[in-house]
């Protein structure tokens, strides 16, 4: 379970029901943050009031996930913020929820993801770190197979880490890679919140999905800027070039080399963007704040008098 939705649980929900307890529920309001309403645990039809439901990986089992939303009565979607809008992927295979969809920002680890290190003593680097996943990829490849196909032209899932990771060499006087090498998918071998920590910019990946990772606030709030596309979905977070974060043209290297060059030698310009975007993500994407707008969300499609959560 996300943090915001263990936070949303205990702030706004009455109570955590069983299966059998949803059934003669006469609240207003039952949520479902298993992520996965493939593997059950979606309200029962019984319900007559408004079901909120998670899809924490939505492209996984998807005929499944949309078997089990087909049973119950009148459900609205949670996705991650920017899915509804911009996924290829979502809006071909949920189009029919577009209207009944709600956008979740991933919610950062405020307790630890936090600020260590001055600015002026960070590497005067960008630091490229997280998954280089395969759009087919082995690991779960039973679970994914319609995403695998619908972006059977693609070969990674994160195209601009991969981009980047095959231009390690070429960026090597700005960027430092902690990105995992071939074959590997990922690499745990260090400690992220040091890195982020240890640079005074990192980068982040929307992936073809074309959503802001959670990367995005984790990074900000341990004091480092920002360095993404100029793609919408990170604009409509409220992402400004030069005032809380650094955007270069989307998947282009070439603008990506020279955005970075250029502000690296603005250090002190750099350090103010560094603050803003700090106190953007505590302002905005904590467990807490994430929470409170999705209450407030849900309150303007139900007016809510009692919430429980199903377990």
């Amino acid at each position: 379970m996300h943090l915001y939705a263990d936070v949303f649980r205990k702030k706004y929900c009455e109570a955590n029901l069983t299966m059998e307890e949803a059934k003669t529920y006469n609240g207003d309001v039952i949520m479902c943050f298993n992520g996965r309403p493939d593997l059950g645990g979606c309200p029962p039809r019984e319900f007559k009031g408004k079901s909120f439901i998670h899809l924490m990986d939505h492209n996984f089992q998807t005929t499944k996930t949309l078997r089990a939303l087909e049973e119950c009565h009148d459900p609205y979607l949670m996705v991650y913020q920017g899915v509804k809008k911009y996924d290829p992927f979502f809006r071909h295979f949920f189009n029919k929820y577009h209207d009944r969809t709600i956008d979740v920002p991933f919610g950062y680890n405020n307790l630890r993801f936090k600020n260590t290190k001055p600015f002026n003593e960070r590497k005067n680097k960008v630091v490229a770190l997280g998954a280089v996943n395969p759009v087919s990829d082995p690991l779960c490849i039973n679970d994914i197979r319609h995403f695998a196909e619908f972006f059977k032209d693609e070969e990674y899932t994160h195209k601009w880490r991969h981009v980047l990771r095959s231009a390690t060499a070429e960026l090597s006087e700005i960027m430092d890679s902690r990105l995992p090498t071939i074959p590997k998918t990922k690499d745990f071998d260090y400690d992220i919140v040091q890195e982020y920590n240890d640079y005074k910019m990192f980068t982040t990946c929307e992936s073809i999905m074309r959503y802001p990772s959670v990367k995005t606030f984790e990074g900000m709030a341990c004091g480092s800027v920002l360095v993404c596309s100029d793609h919408h979905c990170y604009k409509d977070l409220g992402l400004r070039h030069g005032v809380n974060c650094i955007m270069h043209k989307d998947l282009n290297i070439n603008s990506f080399n020279y955005i970075v060059g250029e502000w690296l030698s603005r250090p002190r310009d750099l350090e103010k963007i560094a603050e803003k975007g700090r106190l953007f993500a505590y302002g905005y994407y904590t467990p807490s704040a994430v929470a409170d707008n999705l209450y407030g969300d849900i309150f303007e499609i139900k007016s809510v008098d009692k919430c429980c959560n199903l377990c």
